[in-house]
């Protein structure tokens, strides 16, 4: 089953990597950059939370389409 970790502001997905170094058997981990952190820095900015939640559903579609299990903290919760 994948897991899609959402990173707090002002973090970026690498936040996650002890989380997702200890994932159990047959989970699939993917912690993404949100727009304007991370690896995603240079990209254009998100305009506000809508902007980050169509990233994170077209995240899911590219790692199965779904269901998958979030998990967020600060800004990744909302």
């Amino acid at each position: 089953a994948p897991i899609v970790f959402l990173h707090a502001f002002p973090l970026n997905a690498r936040m996650w990597a002890p989380q997702l170094s200890a994932l159990p058997a047959g989970w699939r981990g993917v912690a993404p950059d949100l727009r304007g952190f991370g690896q995603s820095a240079g990209q254009s900015s998100a305009r506000d939370i809508g902007d980050h939640a169509a990233d994170v559903l077209a995240v899911i579609d590219a790692v199965q389409g779904g269901p998958v299990v979030l998990a967020g903290l600060s800004m990744g919760g909302y």
